[in-house]
């Protein structure tokens, strides 16, 4: 459920790190710059020590904990048992892992093509866009779609072409067909307005979120019911409409509807025609939607909707409970 993320650590013992750790390469600093020299790894995990004496820790938990792949599924259950494998290397108290960003995600195993069922999304909250994701090296094709908002950035891209673009012909045996990727990115000061509202920016330095609270089962509730919200918000395109059955100026407003030009068309109405027209045509088209929806084709939005839902409730249930967790922590 965690991919990358990064730790800023204060108030630890670089001379003992350096003697507990067993890295790719002996642990060095930079005595001009204090910062540890590259190479320096926990698995794929990235230490650095910054040149005010602060300890950066990042890249994806999800790749540290499954050798360095995240194409598979990863539980919350396995996220807490890797945090608490880190303190145990590390010997660093878990508060004083302060999260400056994270990235949440889930890989959703679909019956066909990915591309099929992201091809049918369109906007978020009604009115924000996705835009196609930028194509991998060495290939032209698109396979993801992203939304970017000052709170928190949205992504569906297909794992399976990402995972096998990237890895070795033994590898790419490994990966799943049909895996279907749907993350949430978020930094330190956006995590009120994802419902943490212990951590509001202005109180950060009183209440930081660290890799301690990230061991709470009750977390993982949270990140969940982030998940369904921002989902739930999500509108659908299905592009096979049965057209015949449309009168033409139903079908010419539906076509409208449903390209990008509709959102200059509210953004008009809003700016030059006031709040009350913009709120009259998006009641107008909602209700014109529900009637057209008994004539759209829903396969691949409603696939992706049960799948999505499959995969929350099987998510939940997979947590280490606070007293399996105390017991891990004091063997």
């Amino acid at each position: 459920m965690i991919d990358r993320i990064t730790f800023r650590i204060e108030d630890f013992n670089l001379e003992e790190l350096k003697k507990r750790l067993s890295l790719d390469k002996p642990m060095s600093v930079n005595q001009e710059t204090g910062e540890i020299n590259k190479g320096t790894h926990l698995r794929n995990l990235t230490l650095t020590v910054a040149s005010s004496g602060t300890l950066w820790l990042k890249n994806s938990l999800h790749k540290y904990a499954k050798g360095g792949n995240n194409y598979n599924p990863f539980t919350p259950k396995e996220a807490q048992e890797a945090l608490i494998e880190i303190y145990k290397i590390l010997r660093i108290p878990l508060s004083n892992f302060i999260v400056t960003s994270i990235e949440i995600g889930v890989n959703i195993q679909m019956l066909e093509d990915p591309m099929n069922y992201i091809n049918t999304i369109r906007y978020y909250k009604k009115k924000y866009p996705f835009s196609p994701m930028k194509p991998l090296p060495n290939t032209s094709r698109i396979k993801g779609i992203f939304c970017n908002l000052s709170e928190y950035d949205i992504k569906f891209y297909d794992k399976t072409f990402e995972s096998k673009h990237k890895k070795s012909k033994i590898e790419k045996d490994k990966v799943k067909d049909n895996i279907l990727r749907f993350e949430i990115a978020l930094s330190a000061k956006q995590f009120s307005m994802l419902g943490f509202e212990k951590f509001k920016p202005y109180r950060a330095e009183e209440y930081p979120l660290t890799a301690k609270d990230l061991l709470n089962p009750r977390f993982y509730s949270r990140f969940v019911r982030i998940f369904r919200k921002i989902f739930s918000e999500i509108r659908f395109h299905d592009i096979e409409v049965d057209f015949s059955r449309l009168k033409p100026e139903d079908a010419k407003r539906y076509i409208f509807a449903m390209s990008d030009n509709y959102l200059y068309y509210l953004n008009y109405l809003e700016k030059y025609q006031g709040e009350k027209e913009f709120r009259k045509e998006m009641r107008a088209n909602d209700i014109f939607l529900k009637k057209i929806a008994p004539l759209k084709n829903s396969k691949y939005e409603k696939e992706l909707k049960d799948k999505f839902e499959e995969t929350m409730s099987e998510i939940i249930e997979k947590r280490l409970k606070s007293s399996e967790i105390k017991k891990l922590l004091s063997l």
